[in-house]
């Protein structure tokens, strides 16, 4: 029997990108934008935003990202249930993909060919999806059949028309992906 494909995010679910990000920008304007909003540097000069990633593609800034307390077991959990599968977009820098692959690889016991590096993450697909950026979620439900979850955060919490479909922390997340394998509703 075939195992059920399990689709995870990156960024805001297993890694923290937010606090180092925060941290460069920050460091770089004087200024620390708000947990509260997914793009970080809007409100900012365009030249201060290239400055913010330029520093955020340097070499060695994604392999220094921590991953989130409890995120390993989470996956290690995860594939309990089924193949996990990382999709990640990846960013401009010129070491960014390897980097992340690597990081993968390290922190979450991955196999390198499990690890898809896209910025449209509907080309991934599986019976589930769990993903931090709401626009991620609609689309990738939009285009699947799957179970399509939002993990909580702060940024996110607005998005209402996902409240069905959040996960407030890895045991939530892990309840709702076994309830849907098994064919309850979620």
């Amino acid at each position: 029997m075939k195992k059920p494909r399990i689709v995870l995010d990156v960024d805001g679910v297993l890694c923290d990108f937010q606090t180092p990000a925060l941290d460069t920008i920050e460091r770089l304007t004087g200024r620390r934008p708000s947990v509260d909003v997914y793009d970080f540097l809007e409100g900012f000069a365009d030249y201060e935003k290239a400055d913010c990633w330029a520093a955020m593609n340097e070499r060695g800034f994604c392999e220094g990202l921590n991953p989130y307390p409890g995120a390993r077991a989470f996956v290690d959990d995860l594939r309990k249930l089924g193949r996990v599968v990382f999709a990640t977009a990846p960013m401009r820098g010129l070491t960014w993909e390897g980097e992340r692959r690597r990081w993968i690889v390290d922190h979450m016991g991955a196999a390198w060919g499990d690890v898809a590096s896209v910025p449209d993450k509907t080309l991934v697909s599986g019976e589930a999806f769990i993903d931090d950026h709401p626009e991620h979620v609609r689309d990738w439900r939009a285009h699947h059949d799957g179970l399509a979850l939002l993990f909580d955060r702060p940024f996110n919490r607005a998005a209402d028309d996902l409240r069905h479909v959040r996960a407030a922390d890895y045991a939530e997340a892990i309840w709702r992906v076994t309830t849907y394998l098994e064919g309850k509703p979620t």
